[in-house]
């Protein structure tokens, strides 16, 4: 079995090793050898920090130049999630216990150590419903609310009638008409200016309502008002 051995070279010697390397096409029979070798090589804090800023820099340039690229494999993967949900259910199972481990405060955010932010805990929480196609209390609620009074809104997070806009997924898209309306949950959604997500979907050609978790239990006859003023384009922007 081959081990490796780590050694120490000086700056120059490392260029010049670079330098005689430039080009040069290894046998198979040597690009084994060295797998083999550098298995279970540990990597320093700084070499993953460079590999993983390469690696976000190549994808950036990929998705520049290609911008329906994220979108295509973000509708993909939603499909392949749709059509064979057991291929996802490890993946499952651990996205929601990382979220309900983020939510007891035990796995640590941002700063103290994890890069997952509470956008992806947020993200991630929507992606499994759009998988699984199902819809939680707040939205099955609304959803009745809006069949009462005859609002002609679908939901979209059983993949069905899903509407990209931005790389963001509205909550409910209208049957016929480019309107759309975000349920914003108070938890999820605490700190957010409801006009950013306005003007994000304005600017797509969609005209979208912001509601509330908590505008939405404690008076619902406004919110009856701001939908029928929204449906009549009369809505002033903003609803935080």
């Amino acid at each position: 079995m081959l081990t490796y051995i780590r050694k120490s070279f000086s700056e120059e010697t490392k260029s010049k090793m670079r330098i005689s390397h430039l080009g040069k096409i290894h046998p198979e029979e040597t690009k084994a050898k060295i797998s083999i070798a550098l298995k279970g090589r540990p990597h320093s804090s700084e070499h993953n920090r460079k590999v993983g800023e390469a690696n976000k820099s190549a994808l950036k340039k990929y998705y520049d130049n290609n911008p329906d690229a994220k979108i295509r494999n973000s509708l993909a993967v939603k499909k392949a999630w749709r059509e064979h949900p057991e291929k996802f259910e490890n993946s499952i199972a651990i996205l929601y216990k990382y979220a309900d481990l983020r939510r007891q405060g035990i796995v640590p955010s941002g700063a103290e150590g994890s890069k997952r932010t509470e956008e992806w805990k947020q993200k991630a929480v929507k992606w499994l419903r759009m998988g699984s196609g199902k819809i939680n209390k707040l939205e099955s609620d609304f959803l009745q609310f809006c069949n009462q009074f005859g609002f002609q809104y679908l939901y979209c997070g059983s993949g069905t009638d899903i509407v990209c806009l931005g790389g963001k997924f509205p909550d409910f898209n209208h049957e016929k008409e480019k309107r759309v309306i975000e349920l914003f949950g108070d938890y999820w959604h605490k700190g957010e200016n409801p006009q950013d997500r306005e003007q994000l979907f304005g600017n797509m050609g969609y005209k979208c309502l912001v509601i509330w978790e908590h505008e939405f239990r404690k008076d619902s006859s406004n919110v009856l008002d701001k939908i029928r003023r929204f449906e009549n384009d009369n809505l002033q922007t903003g609803t935080g």
